[in-house]
């Protein structure tokens, strides 16, 4: 039976997995050629200001009466609008897409946080240099991506990022604005002359601030004053040192967050942030000025115009103000509307974005026709190569003929439809994969149903042969004697009854919990012990009652007993927050533990949490099981079943189509059921060791013990 928990384990890993590779193919094209830098750029230097956990909501909140300079920015200098950014919300995927034009690489999800294995282009590549200040943490996913180590990071130590609330989330910002500062007058001459330069300034404050007050505190908002505050500064320092009219700003944000102090999901608090753009190659607001969608945004008394982008977009729109190539892997359009620049630049920035992801399109069709069955599979007919290399030659006699606007309509087209062929290509093989996993899900079914049970009633003996002259008592005072009094909870048990050592494991595990507990979870881990306890005690009492032909009838009808596991497995996993949702988790929940940020200490906390009350459920039942001398094994393949029916029909249900929310919530779904048969698995194998592992002394006149597995 071991042996079978261990390969449904493994099976439904490689069903989670594979639901990754059949939906969401990696974007990462490697070997791509970039496109020519545009000559004459407006901006000589960049400056990205990147507020961490900044929703777009706290910004425009009271007109924006909290951000008084960048206030002022909107109405008098740059533009302003709503980034839409992607689930999962989180610093990482957000950086990414700012920075490279892509959403995060699926298989990010498996080499860690901080570092993804394969490489992609940025920005920060393509400039002559970078140079980065704030959190260790983002700065080295792009420093350890820059191909020619151009860019050029200063971390503060992580001792400085504090979640626990005892010191001002506003130390880490002010960190970076005096230390840009210092690096600027320090350099100034050698800065003056350099092009083709992104001064990167990561804040993390308002992030902290966040998770640890709450975004609609005093404290945020105290936060959010001093980065205003701070941004002002650097803006004039950049002004006073650089007096070429050269600099181009950008303020925006990786991701929002929720009331709860929490983001990863698709909520417009997390997914909407705020981007404000000025300076050099950048539109100024004009009341006359419209946005295509109508949309705007209340600026003080002033209704401005807001013109929304993807995340995205941003990395084209830096890379055109600094005339670079836009980065190879990027997915993003220019957002044309923030460009003040003469119509030949905008058109030709325009057509080279087009360029930049056909090539992308051509490198995919080809690697398609490489393949052996590629003449029996239909070609994206919509968007041949000949029709490609027609509409390039047409673009490019536009803007030979002075015919910008027509030039930029039809590169918008070249990019539209080099994006439907990318997806095309990226899904072909998705209804041949699906189908192979579907039918792996199904085999796996029809073999549990005609896995044999053994009878409960075999008991294994595993004799300890026991040093000759010594009595099993002699034997377990020295035991006592040696071992801390602490390790003693860990012996009683076995010597207890099942209902006993049932009521020991809620005692001991109520602890951890209640120590990662905020507010109501303690009243629901202890109306949920309560309902255990008298569902063992109550089934406990009428065992002993039941007559063996009773048992023997009880064992053929076991279905009240599989729901009954599974409602309270859904209890337990939905009973502290919506598990599809990655923000009901309050990461608060970990300060009695973790005071400095560390992302994967605090998950493993917050996993635990989870556990907790799923393993309390288990026991429950295996405790029930063994009262009624009922085969477990019988019970749990018939929950394995049922949850590999679930997973196919949430394998058909997910979707990379459609909003974030509808994308996020469908692989949540299937998620959710692969994670709970996993984690099912892995607990009924330490709920066995837990409740029925039993030390039983016998044959006395031998001195042997035995452990007795029942």
């Amino acid at each position: 039976m071991l042996k079978l928990i261990l390969l449904g384990g493994v099976l439904h890993l490689f069903f989670l997995a594979s639901m990754f590779v059949i939906y969401f193919q990696s974007p990462i094209i490697s070997g791509l050629e970039p496109q020519k830098k545009i000559l004459d750029p407006p901006a000589r230097r960049l400056v990205l200001f990147s507020a961490d956990g900044l929703r777009a909501e706290s910004f425009f909140r009271d007109g924006c009466s909290k951000t008084k300079f960048l206030k002022s920015i909107i109405l008098t200098k740059g533009i302003h609008g709503i980034s839409h950014t992607r689930v999962p919300t989180e610093s990482r995927t957000g950086h990414v897409a700012l920075i490279a034009g892509m959403y995060e690489d699926p298989s990010a999800l498996f080499s860690g946080w901080q570092e993804n294995l394969v490489k992609f282009d940025s920005v920060f590549n393509r400039s002559d240099t970078t140079f980065a200040w704030g959190s260790p943490d983002i700065l080295t996913i792009f420093e350890m991506k820059s191909n020619n180590r151009n860019v050029r990071a200063f971390a503060y130590d992580k001792e400085l990022q504090d979640f626990s609330g005892r010191s001002s989330t506003i130390a880490v910002d002010t960190w970076v604005f005096e230390n840009v500062e210092r690096f600027i007058n320090a350099r100034r001459e050698q800065l003056q002359s350099e092009t083709e330069t992104v001064y990167f300034l990561h804040l993390l404050g308002l992030d902290t601030a966040g998770h640890t007050h709450k975004p609609n505190t005093k404290l945020f908002i105290d936060n959010l004053v001093a980065v205003d505050k701070g941004i002002e500064g650097i803006t004039k320092l950049f002004e006073e040192v650089f007096q070429d009219d050269k600099t181009a700003f950008i303020l925006t944000a990786d991701h929002g967050m929720t009331d709860r102090g929490s983001h990863g999901d698709g909520d417009d608090y997390e997914t909407q942030t705020p981007i404000v753009a000025w300076g050099a190659g950048v539109a100024r607001y004009t009341e006359t000025m419209e946005s295509s969608d109508k949309l705007f945004s209340v600026v003080g008394s002033t209704r401005a115009p807001r013109f929304d982008i993807k995340q995205i977009d941003v990395a084209p729109l830096m890379a055109t103000l600094l005339g670079i190539p836009i980065p190879v892997n990027s997915y993003g359009q220019l957002p044309m509307q923030y460009l003040n620049t003469s119509q030949s630049y905008a058109a030709t920035a325009m057509y080279r974005n087009a360029l930049q992801i056909a090539e992308q399109y051509k490198y995919l069709r080809n690697e398609f026709r490489k393949g052996f069955f590629s003449k029996y599979l239909k070609d994206f007919v919509a968007f041949d190569g000949s029709h490609m290399v027609s509409m390039e030659i047409q673009i490019s006699k536009l803007l030979d003929a002075g015919k910008y606007d027509e030039a930029v309509i039809l590169s918008k087209r070249l990019l539209e439809q080099s994006l439907n062929g990318v997806e095309y290509f990226q899904s072909y093989y998705q209804y041949w994969l699906l189908s192979a996993v579907a039918l792996s899900m199904i085999g796996w079914i029809f073999y549990l149903v005609q896995v044999p049970v053994r009878s409960s009633g075999s008991t294994l003996n595993v004799n300890l042969q026991v040093t000759r002259g010594y009595s099993y008592i002699a034997y377990l005072g020295i035991f006592l004697v040696l071992v801390f009094v602490y390790f003693m909870s860990f012996v009683l048990p076995l010597f207890q009854s099942t209902k006993q050592r049932f009521e020991a494991i809620i005692d001991g595990l109520s602890i951890p919990y209640l120590l990662l507990s905020l507010s109501y979870e303690p009243v629901f881990l202890l109306i949920l012990s309560l309902g255990l306890k008298y569902f063992v005690e109550m089934h406990h009492r009428t065992a002993k009652k039941t007559k063996e032909l009773d048992i023997i009838l009880k064992e053929t009808n076991f279905l009240n007993d599989i729901i009954n596991q599974m409602l309270y497995v859904m209890l337990a996993f939905f009973g502290t927050g919506n598990l599809a949702s990655i923000s009901s988790f309050d990461p608060n929940s970990v300060r009695c533990f973790v005071a400095v940020f560390a992302r994967n200490l605090m998950s493993v906390l917050v996993v635990i949490k989870l556990v907790i009350p799923l393993l309390l459920v288990v026991c429950a039942f295996t405790a029930v099981y063994t009262s009624y001398k009922v085969p477990m094994e019988k019970i749990f393949l018939a929950i394995l079943v049922i949850c590999n029916m679930m997973g196919i029909n949430f394998l058909f249900l997910v979707t990379n189509k459609g909003s974030w929310l509808q994308i996020g919530t469908s692989i949540s779904h299937f998620v959710i059921i692969e994670t709970t048969t996993v984690i099912l698995c892995v607990l009924q194998i330490l709920a066995k060791l837990l409740m029925e592992t039993k030390l039983d002394f016998i044959n006395s006149k031998r001195r042997s013990s035995a452990y007795k597995f029942e």
